[in-house]
């Protein structure tokens, strides 16, 4: 979902790869950046680029790699029960109804099985730590 929300519809890449191709170049595009051709002109490079890296970057770049660090964690799909109650309650008052994206998440039998094999060695490490 990521790949089809931040790539495909945000208009930010000149020549829009196909998912396998993207992927093939996911770690050097995330270590050393994209290559000059690869964005839209009209983009403001920097801003895209940092934003390209952060959305496809492994959580625990972000979010570390202790879980225990956090008094709660919630699932994406806990934003309307869980996550609004917590907020309501530690902010004493009431919400309006959470948004989060409700992209139906399409097969990944467009996935090579290259694909696949490199995107579990790059983030690996978020799913031995528990973010996934």
């Amino acid at each position: 979902s990521c790949f089809n929300d931040k790539v495909l519809k945000e208009d930010i890449i000149k020549k829009t790869p196909r998912i396998n191709e993207f992927v093939k170049n996911l770690e050097r595009y995330h270590e050393q950046g994209y290559p000059d051709d690869f964005i839209h002109p009209g983009a403001d490079k920097d801003k895209k680029i940092y934003y390209l890296k952060y959305h496809f970057a492994p959580q625990w770049t972000n979010l570390g790699r202790d879980p225990k660090y956090y008094s709660h964690v919630f699932d994406i799909s806990e934003v309307n029960s869980k996550l609004k109650s917590y907020l309501e309650e530690k902010w004493g008052t009431e919400l309006e109804d959470l948004h989060a994206r409700k992209l139906r998440i399409k097969s990944v039998s467009n996935l090579t099985d290259e694909s696949k094999e490199i995107l579990k060695e790059f983030y690996k490490e978020d799913y031995q730590i528990g973010w996934c």
